[in-house]
């Protein structure tokens, strides 16, 4: 059975285009979450407050975030698909938030193949409704769960959520075997937010690759290393 999160690519021209993993679905209570052990999709939980998701909401596969969690993507849709679909996407914003006093951004983005949606592509073609309705949603959602808090930090355009996703594919290309620990857990040094330290198991080493050019933007980038297996001498 295909790995939705292994297995698939992050999209077919990221980051213009990317395939987001719908867990959660439009006007629905139900906190679905996909499972890669299993794999598939299974309930985590059911909202405690009296709210309900403003659209399909998912993952990007091969990606992490900053908080240790596959890169989160809400995709505007007319019509609820289902836990599991697949759907090609544009990002058209980012949403800054905070959870837990983790960053837990969410890319915004439009169904490719929908003509509805055609007209857009930045964040300023979105509604200040739309926009409000999100926020409320993403500050309400937790409030009735012991502990828990979440505060939505603004909005950026297209670029910062294309600048964040190849980040999170980064961190994802960091990741693997490799890691005794979660990589990216950030914690507060000298008053500055960084990731934790990478430390490989043993019997890993680093593999550097060469520069590369980001097809969006042009510019020069030094992909992280990655991990293998060290081969006995």
């Amino acid at each position: 059975m295909t790995n939705l999160w292994e297995d698939l690519e992050t999209g077919p021209d990221t980051p213009d285009v990317v395939y987001a993993v719908v867990e959660c679905l439009k006007g629905e209570r139900n906190k679905y979450e996909y499972d890669k052990d299993v794999p598939g999709v299974v309930l985590d939980r059911v909202l405690h407050s009296n709210v309900h998701y403003p659209s399909d909401y998912g993952f990007l596969p091969q990606t992490y975030y900053d908080d240790g969690d596959p890169f989160d993507i809400l995709v505007l849709v007319e019509d609820q698909t289902f836990p599991g679909c697949v759907i090609e996407a544009r990002p058209v914003a980012i949403m800054k938030m905070d959870d837990d006093g983790e960053k837990d951004d969410k890319v915004i983005a439009v169904p490719a193949e929908d003509p509805r949606y055609d007209h857009v592509t930045d964040v300023d073609d979105l509604t200040d409704q739309q926009k409000a309705e999100i926020s409320e949603f993403f500050e309400t959602y937790k409030n009735l769960e012991a502990g828990k808090e979440t505060e939505t930090l603004g909005w950026e355009d297209a670029d910062a959520a294309k600048d964040a996703i190849e980040h999170a594919v980064d961190l994802y290309e960091e990741n693997p075997a490799g890691y005794r620990a979660h990589p990216f857990r950030c914690v507060m040094r000298m008053g500055n937010l960084l990731p934790a330290r990478i430390v490989p198991r043993p019997g890993y080493e680093r593999v550097h690759h060469p520069v590369r050019r980001c097809p969006s933007h042009g510019r020069s980038r030094q992909p992280p290393p990655r991990w293998r297996r060290r081969h006995a001498a």
